[in-house]
């Protein structure tokens, strides 16, 4: 999905990783050789993956307080499902905050 190596990944912290009971921040990594974000969220199979679609364009992201466009992929598992946001050409950054059914999680190198 990206130009990289992946050879020079960090993953990134993130509190509190829970955006609710069922939905949260199960990774997000910096790729610095390709200059991309990539969040990955958790979704409890309980869902409908119809619905799962649908929860990806209820997710807002802000880098720096700007809000920010993506591209997104899934990825559909027996016990749950993963929706893949990428962000590409990310500038220099401090902080991501995801958000969520009113509920933020901040992300930070």
């Amino acid at each position: 999905m990206t130009p990289s190596t992946h050879q020079e990944i960090e993953f990134l912290s993130v509190e509190p990783s829970k955006l609710t009971n069922k939905v949260k921040v199960y990774f997000a990594l910096y790729d610095k050789a390709c200059n991309y974000g990539q969040i990955c969220i958790s979704i409890p199979k309980d869902n409908d993956s119809v619905i799962v679609r649908d929860m990806a364009h209820q997710f807002n992201f802000f880098i720096d307080d700007v809000l920010v466009g993506y591209s997104m992929t899934g990825e559909y598992t027996f016990w749950r499902d993963y929706i893949i946001f990428l962000f590409k050409d990310m500038p220099d950054w401090d902080e991501i905050v995801v958000e969520f059914d009113g509920k933020e999680a901040k992300i930070t190198k």
